[in-house]
């Protein structure tokens, strides 16, 4: 369950309440008993080991078991159940999911995508990891497309800024085309970002953190086809970086 904050106002006028000092941590284990859950398995589902993907201590985790209201409502462009989350865009659009729950400092993020059928353009068809989310209208985003090109770019006021943190680059390492699985990681420390694709690094760069905690999410967008494009992720994990 969840953890919250409440106050309430007197009949006929409005009090101020000023709460301070919120904190939540484990409760020690029970001795002869399972005892709740320990801070590194604070997660929604477990997800299987990936050798592209960081060890340490997982801050969350999600093997996609079932749909989690905490990525949103269920609906047309969003699937997840059996392993994954299937994000099919409206044709020449994009569609995110920021989990609305947990927020972080520095991360190391992890997550497989795949594009699931041939697409129309390749170009225009990607999918990644959304990272220093605020809010819809203000994130950064690190894509790869079907045709093996990765960029990252900064998304302010809902524009995305002409100036990227990384141009649209041909990775060498990246598997193109349908259904093959590329694992991309984000790593955050302060205002610093490192990109890796399949395990090799491809970006390293200075950008603009958030002044608070911020959110994860994953994105996809499809070619502006008549039937559109199908990206399933997998894997997405996100543990406190070395």
């Amino acid at each position: 369950s969840h953890i919250g904050l409440v106050a309430a106002s007197g009949p006929g006028a409005t009090d101020t309440w000023r709460l301070s000092d919120l904190k939540v941590t484990n409760v020690a284990a029970v001795e002869g008993g399972e005892g709740p859950a320990k801070s590194e398995e604070i997660s929604t589902e477990a997800v299987a080991p990936n050798s592209a993907c960081p060890d340490g201590k997982v801050l969350f985790a999600d093997g996609f078991a079932s749909h989690d209201p905490t990525w949103g409502p269920k609906d047309a462009r969003l699937k997840i159940g059996k392993g994954e989350a299937v994000l099919s865009p409206v044709p020449g659009t994009r569609t995110f999911r920021w989990n609305r729950v947990f927020v972080f400092d520095d991360i190391d993020a992890c997550a497989t995508v795949r594009l699931a059928k041939p697409t129309t353009d390749s170009t225009t068809s990607y999918a990644g990891l959304m990272f220093w989310v605020e809010d819809n209208r203000n994130y950064y985003q690190a894509v790869l497309a079907a045709n093996g090109y990765f960029t990252v770019a900064r998304v302010t006021d809902g524009v995305v800024e002409a100036k990227r943190p990384v141009d649209w680059v041909k990775l060498a390492n990246a598997k193109t085309g349908a259904k093959e699985s590329n694992t991309l990681r984000v790593t955050t420390k302060g205002d610093h970002v490192t990109i890796a694709v399949n395990g090799q690094e491809v970006a390293n760069f200075t950008g603009k953190s958030p002044q608070t905690p911020s959110y994860i999410g994953m994105l996809a967008a499809s070619a502006p086809s008549k039937r559109g494009d199908d990206w399933s992720i997998t894997d997405f994990r996100v543990v406190e970086p070395q």
